[in-house]
């Protein structure tokens, strides 16, 4: 099983050319969760995509910005081993709400 997965400044290159209604996969691989605590590179990604589409409130929870739309979605059967299967994470550019 191939993990696939974009960088930090592509993310950051892609939302800022981004219009509403566009998509990137950011991510592809068995959990993103699991992948996080394996490789540095993939819990960064997961900040970054996070810090775009979230903020802290006042009282520490996460308040949506409003910018990304966040999906999951199975491409794939479960490796051996794997007991859910290939999923890609997608990020989809949000519209302005004004």
């Amino acid at each position: 099983m191939t993990i696939t997965y974009i960088d930090t400044k592509e993310l950051t290159r892609w939302f800022e050319r981004a219009k509403a209604g566009d998509v990137i996969a950011y991510y592809t691989g068995t959990s993103l969760p699991y992948d996080c605590r394996e490789l540095p590179a993939v819990e960064n990604l997961r900040e970054a995509v996070h810090e775009t589409a979230f903020e802290r409130g006042p009282d520490g929870r996460l308040l949506d910005k409003n910018t990304l739309h966040l999906v999951q979605r199975r491409v794939g059967p479960k490796p051996e081993g794997n007991k859910s299967g290939i999923f890609e994470y997608i990020a989809v550019k949000r519209g302005d709400r004004s």
